[in-house]
């Protein structure tokens, strides 16, 4: 009988779990080894169901990459410029239908049509008629020390000496005011204010400058104050200086670490961030959306993300991926795209990060990765949207785990 049992036993197949499962794929994807680090989190509008770290947030030091490990968040650092926003209209500092200049310093205007003003509005839909310029872009990096760029033959050129750090108002006077002396009339389109839609990481900063002057607060204060605090993101900040640096994930191309640099406009795209506080940003999302938000009211929420008139689903869009098809001309930096997905894209030197939700489904994802992404790189290019899709794949099952 005891012969019998043993064998019985031995027949059994252990059940896995869904979040078992979870993390065997994961650590599958992270054992390839061409992204170092990443972390990982699945948010439900109630809950969070899932969140883990994978690989090393230091190669030499072979230090674990967590969930509260920090890393610059990119271009997802502009939501919170849309909630700031919105916020300080609730204050009763600003409308986002005021002339910048009404709060400005220095006049910002399209050459190409003077007599036509600009608005916080146009900025938040990516409609000013404000565009990057080679000047942005050659100065907008600033090393943190002055090492070089650790043989990456690729950045060479990229970053200016620390020496180079300004104020951002004077970063934005220089490119944006007629007296500037990075100013090109190249930098505004010819489509008047309000009309076509341009993508600006520079009339993004421009926006948290409008709100600095509106509300007489630093932007990094107002943030922390009205939106940090409140939903407990307590490990997230602005700076190398106002985070626990000792968790800030190293950045890498390939094996080699990239140096330490800030960002002249660090609104638009300079936010440190670990998928623990992410994950709390994106339930407060995903309940703003629903119309039940605590940072904002439902009047706020509504006008933050814009339109809510979806395409039906069907076969052929039930799998979309937002980071592929999601659009940001029709709310306040929150992008979305027609099937229902909400959130942001994130990316920059050795970083990416992406923060979506199903408006449907409420339902969420949160990536951060610690490797420079070159998508001439198949492969790496690759592991990235391995990890993204087996997200995707699991987060029906969690629901019920």
């Amino acid at each position: 009988m005891i012969l019998v049992c043993i064998v019985s036993c031995a027949k059994k197949k252990v059940k896995i779990t869904p979040t078992k499962a979870l993390t065997n794929d994961l650590q599958k994807i992270s054992d390839k080894g061409l992204i170092h680090g990443f972390s990982v989190a699945i948010v439900y509008d109630k809950s969070i169901l899932y969140k883990k770290g994978f690989g090393v947030s230091d190669l030499k030091e072979q230090k674990s990459y967590t969930t509260s490990t920090l890393q610059r968040i990119g271009s997802v650092s502009k939501i919170f410029i849309g909630l700031a926003l919105f916020k300080a209209q609730e204050l009763g500092k600003l409308k986002l239908d005021d002339p910048i200049n009404k709060h400005l310093d220095f006049e910002v205007s399209n050459p190409n049509f003077p007599n036509e003003k600009i608005t916080i509005q146009h900025l938040v839909n990516h409609k000013s008629s404000i565009i990057d310029t080679k000047f942005y872009d050659e100065n907008v990096y600033v090393l943190k020390e002055d090492k070089g760029v650790n043989g990456i033959t690729e950045m060479q050129g990229v970053f200016k000496s620390p020496e180079s750090s300004m104020p951002m108002a004077e970063f934005l006077k220089k490119l944006l005011s007629k007296d500037g002396e990075w100013y090109l009339e190249e930098g505004f389109t010819k489509s008047k204010p309000g009309g076509a839609f341009r993508y600006t990481n520079v009339g993004a900063a421009l926006a948290a400058h409008v709100l600095e002057k509106a509300t007489g607060e630093s932007y990094t204060d107002f943030t922390k104050k009205f939106i940090f605090n409140p939903l407990k993101m307590s490990a997230t900040g602005w700076s190398y200086e106002t985070v626990d640096f000792s968790q800030v994930s190293k950045q890498y191309y390939e094996t080699k670490e990239i140096p330490l640099y800030t960002l002249q406009s660090y609104p638009d795209g300079g936010l440190f961030s670990s998928a623990n506080d992410l994950s709390l940003l994106l339930k407060e999302l995903i309940k703003g959306q629903s119309g039940v938000g605590d940072l904002l009211t439902k009047e706020s929420y509504t006008k933050l993300f814009g339109d809510h008139l979806l395409s039906k689903r069907n076969d052929s869009t039930k799998n979309d991926n937002p980071v592929l098809s999601v659009q940001y001309d029709s709310s306040a930096f929150m992008g979305k795209t027609k099937t229902g997905y909400f959130g942001h894209t994130g990316g920059d030197f050795g970083v990416v990060s992406f923060v979506f939700f199903d408006g449907v489904t409420k339902v969420g994802r949160v990536l951060n990765v610690n490797t420079h992404i070159e998508p001439s790189n198949e492969k790496i290019l690759k592991e990235l949207w391995d990890i993204w899709n087996t997200l995707d794949r699991y987060k029906s099952k969690l629901k019920v785990d």
